[in-house]
C-alpha cells in the first residue's frame, strides 16, 4: 500500500476499517478488501473480526483465481 493511502486510512478507526473491507469483498474486489483487512489488523491485532476480514478477502481472491471449481 502506497504512502498516500497509508496517511489516509491511519486516522480511521478499525472498526471502519473492518466494514469497508467487507463492502469491497460483497463488491468482488478481493484485492481491495484483503489490503484494507489487513491495515485493519495492524491498527487493532487483538481483534479477531480484522482476521476473520482477511479470510474472506483471502477465499474472495482464491475463488477468483479458481473460477467457480467446487
Amino acid at each position: 500500500m502506497d504512502n498516500q493511502k497509508r496517511r489516509f486510512f491511519e486516522n480511521k478507526d478499525a472498526a471502519v476499517l473492518s466494514n469497508q473491507s467487507l463492502c469491497w469483498a460483497r463488491l468482488n474486489e478481493g484485492g481491495l478488501a484483503l489490503e484494507i483487512a489487513q491495515l485493519c489488523s495492524l491498527i487493532w491485532p487483538e481483534w479477531p473480526k480484522a482476521y476473520c476480514r482477511q479470510g474472506a478477502a483471502l477465499m474472495l481472491l482464491k475463488e477468483t483465481l479458481l473460477g467457480d471449481k467446487k
